[in-house]
């Protein structure tokens, strides 16, 4: 994992390369993608499934961490940073517990 120092955020972004799952809250099914980057605030993943930005999305990451197996997040999508013939890199923003 790497942290950005150019980045002006509040809160430091670390890049990442997870695998994890999402669905938008009308689906039934989950979508496999990569976690990107991820920030206390938000983070960013990149899937082939198109979604407009305001959908709100559950994401879970498997952690490998011996004190919890999962991380469940809810999350917006707030911006497309790209999109191309392989698929799409969203940023969201997490929902505050």
């Amino acid at each position: 994992m790497q942290t950005r120092a150019t980045d002006r955020r509040d809160a430091p972004r670390l890049d990442i390369n997870l695998p994890m799952r999402f669905r938008a809250e009308h689906w039934g099914e989950y979508e496999q993608a990569i976690l990107v980057n991820r920030s206390r605030n938000g983070l960013s993943f990149f899937t082939k499934r198109p979604l407009p930005v305001g959908t709100w999305v559950n994401i879970v990451i498997d952690v490998a961490d011996a004190d919890i197996e999962t991380l469940e997040l809810r999350a917006l999508i707030i911006r497309v940073e790209s999109a191309h013939r392989s698929g799409f890199k969203y940023a969201c923003r997490i929902e505050a517990d």
